[in-house]
């Protein structure tokens, strides 16, 4: 054994207060800790999923994601449009 862990094990006194330091710390911090039942979070990223059962990719691509494409073209602060028609299993 060599390091630190070596120096706690030769010194159970100083790793009882390094754990009493450490317990205390988090007696004081716990109640400043923020807490929100439904805390606000912006999102980066909308997931749409449009289900076509029984489509293919290109009436998913021409039906779905064509007019959605389109209709998100327009919104402020979209950055990237990306879509993704089902992939088919040949």
């Amino acid at each position: 054994m060599s390091g630190v862990v070596a120096w706690f094990a030769r010194n159970p006194v100083a790793a009882n207060l390094l754990m009493g330091l450490m317990i205390a710390g988090g007696l004081l911090m716990g109640p400043r800790i923020k807490q929100e039942m439904f805390p606000d979070v912006e999102l980066d990223v909308v997931t749409i999923a449009v289900p076509y059962p029984g489509a293919s990719p290109v009436e998913v691509e021409e039906g779905v994601c064509v007019p959605v494409e389109e209709a998100l073209q327009g919104l402020a602060g979209i950055k990237r449009i990306r879509a993704t028609p089902p992939r088919t299993w040949a």
